[in-house]
């Protein structure tokens, strides 16, 4: 008796585990699937969103002849330290001027720079390449912190 039920255990673990590994395939499949349409869809949209942006950017007056890509950058890092400040302040991150609107507009500056400075680059395939080779990395990239 105690042999059929070990038995009946036995086939009940290895089902489970089946199914398991069944779903967690179709998981991956599913998983798959939407990666590899955001990889197809999410550069040229990224793309077409920094374009807009630049070109609001120039008609703005935020690019006179001679821009210089220092000044740019001090402009990006004004921002992060605009949403460095939200946070130390305790502003409500969802609020006006709090660290998502700041982080969206490091997000702005660094799009506005790479379609000035690099017409030519896709920004959004290079966060897709980034984002597969960070995928692969050790935990912390191998580093202690």
């Amino acid at each position: 008796m105690l042999t059929i039920a070990l038995m009946f255990a036995v086939v009940v673990l290895v089902a489970a585990l089946v199914y398991s590994m069944i779903e967690r395939e179709d998981l991956v499949e599913d998983n798959e699937r939407l990666q590899k349409a955001l990889y197809r869809d999410f550069p040229v949209k990224f793309d077409a969103l920094a374009a807009l942006i630049h070109k609001t950017a120039k008609r703005k007056g935020f690019w006179p002849s001679g821009r210089n890509r220092g000044e740019t950058i001090a402009l990006i890092h004004s921002e992060v330290t605009e949403m460095l400040e939200a946070h130390r302040n305790g502003f409500d991150p969802l609020a006006k001027d709090g660290e998502v609107e700041e982080a969206a507009d490091v997000v702005i500056r660094v799009m506005d720079y790479v379609s000035g400075f690099v017409p030519d680059a896709s920004l959004g395939q290079a966060i897709i390449d980034k984002t597969l080779v960070n995928v692969r990395r050790p935990n912390k990239h191998g580093k202690s912190f």
